[in-house]
């Protein structure tokens, strides 16, 4: 073998076990690392607003859905964490009907990351739940987002809930919810 394939193997290889590793985390303690057990516990701190656009170029912020809970998602299109998620997404957002917003964000600049290529790929998979876009990397940058994808859990009075950097499953991401409509 090249030396090329060698390396996606141990690259696939170490994705593989650091997922079995976060996995292992989540079940026994009962959610993400930095997710609280409860929304009220400690000091709550209030989430940042952004602006992002839409596919048509329509500004959106996170004060507009002030009212609602909010589960704001950071991804890219070359992201394979990212990737492996959206599904999940896509069937909770189905599901949830109006009890939660989604705000869906790609990370536009991040890496190479297009406008074009992230519409491309939500294009082909056919998911349903809202897209928008950092054009300006003004929501990035408000919350710090070191990684992709990240997941912030915004109660309906705009106050973080719980973060998890790093790609969920749907249990994980149904007790993220849970936390934010209670």
């Amino acid at each position: 073998m090249n030396r090329r394939v060698i390396t996606l193997i141990i690259a696939l290889v170490l994705i593989l076990g650091g997922g079995s590793m976060l996995y292992g985390v989540l079940t026994e303690s009962g959610g993400p690392p930095g997710m609280p057990e409860t929304a009220g516990d400690g000091e709550r701190e209030k989430a940042p607003d952004f602006m992002v656009e839409d596919a048509n170029g329509n500004k959106a912020r996170l004060s507009d859905m002030r009212g609602s809970p909010v589960v704001v998602n950071f991804w890219a299109s070359w992201c394979p964490p990212c990737r492996s998620e959206m599904p999940a997404f896509n069937k909770v957002f189905l599901e949830s009907g109006e009890t939660v917003q989604f705000m869906m964000i790609n990370a536009v600049g991040a890496r190479g990351e297009t406008k074009e290529a992230g519409a491309k790929y939500i294009a082909e998979e056919g998911f349903s739940f809202p897209v928008y876009y950092d054009v300006e990397q003004d929501a990035m940058a408000e919350y710090g987002i070191r990684s992709l994808p990240t997941s912030i859990f915004v109660d309906a009075e705009g106050y973080i809930a719980g973060v998890v950097e790093g790609s969920i499953d749907e249990a994980t991401l149904k007790r993220g919810i849970e936390l934010i409509i209670e």
